[in-house]
């Protein structure tokens, strides 16, 4: 009798799994490690290709989709594997290319990691190689206004050297759980000139990031905002990066965030995160060029700018961009 019942206990067991990965991979094409998904063409924006086909990456699988310039995914992803997307242009939309991205797939089933490159074998002269996202009204400092677009909020993106991440025009918000950039991938916002904020918001997985690619407006009238949520710590090391920092609210007891991510803990005083971003301003200081600016003579070194791009007057002290390169100033 307790053999029996331990047999069905197992059957039980295993019919239970049975259901659960039927339920997961159904209308998903199950990936093998290796597979490679090859849709990118030398199309036009007349001629858009469409990469509908849902996908499964369990644990362990490593699969590749090769994107148009001209492209939208409106396939769905699941599973815990990993992801390459090799991006063929700068017209690749995760989503459907009437709504510009806004209208986008079910990627929340996936909590694997994306991989990001680019692939300039079919065109070799697209303006970036990259993703084109898009997002509904975006309010940086009221969450409960925001509707950012959360294809990434629940895993990993890497950005390898070459990709890049643009956004479509207006205000718009993207949450990653976590963005490791090597030197040379790029988040640039809006891809044309405008007067668009685009902002990314990253952290919610609570791990450690490390952003060594550019983090900028490529076009004039633009802003690109870096906003840090959730435990764990980012660090910029590359030394063209000028995006607004973003923290939500002064001190743990006065912020809606989870998680306790600001600079002052409950009680108002340092806690560690504040020693470190202190040390890295420190650090970007000491990188700069020390130039003395007499005050009778504010343009001896050009137009003075801080690091949010307004201009500075005579006086000013601190870290400015003079003619292009970042400099200490100091006053005689």
């Amino acid at each position: 009798m307790e053999m029996k019942l331990t047999k069905l206990i197992l059957c039980a067991v295993a019919l239970a799994g049975l259901t659960a990965t039927a339920e997961v991979q159904s209308g998903y094409t199950v990936a093998k490690d290796g597979d490679l998904f090859d849709y990118c063409v030398n199309n036009s924006s007349n001629s858009y290709k469409t990469f509908d086909k849902s996908l499964s990456l369990p644990v362990g699988v490593t699969a590749s989709v090769r994107t148009s310039r001209y492209s939208e995914w409106t396939g769905a992803l699941a599973g815990k594997g990993t992801l390459n997307i090799y991006a063929g242009g700068e017209r690749c939309y995760i989503g459907t290319k009437d709504s510009k991205g806004a209208t986008y797939p079910d990627w929340s089933r996936m909590t694997g990691s994306v991989h990001l490159y680019p692939y300039k074998e079919v065109v070799s002269s697209c303006g970036f190689y990259g993703l084109l996202l898009q997002s509904n009204t975006f309010v940086p400092d009221n969450e409960a206004q925001s509707r950012p677009n959360t294809l990434f909020s629940n895993k990993t993106l890497v950005m390898h050297s070459g990709s890049t991440l643009a956004a479509e025009s207006g205000a718009r918000g993207f949450k990653i759980g976590e963005l490791q950039m090597e030197a040379g991938s790029e988040i640039i916002g809006y891809y044309k000139k405008s007067s668009s904020n685009s902002y990314y918001v990253v952290g919610g997985l609570n791990t450690d990031g490390l952003l060594a690619g550019r983090i900028y407006a490529k076009e004039s009238g633009n802003k690109v905002g870096l906003i840090k949520e959730g435990s764990g710590t980012y660090t910029l090391t590359g030394n063209d990066n000028c995006p607004t920092m973003m923290l939500w609210g002064i001190s743990d007891n006065h912020s809606w965030r989870e998680n306790k991510p600001l600079l002052y803990d409950a009680s108002c005083q340092p806690k560690q995160a504040y020693y470190y971003v202190h040390a890295q301003l420190r650090k970007a200081a000491q990188k700069a060029t020390p130039v003395l600016l007499p005050s009778a003579d504010p343009d001896a070194e050009g137009p003075l700018y801080n690091l949010q791009g307004q201009k500075v007057h005579p006086g000013y002290r601190g870290i400015a961009v003079s003619r292009g390169r970042k400099v200490a100033i100091t006053k005689l």
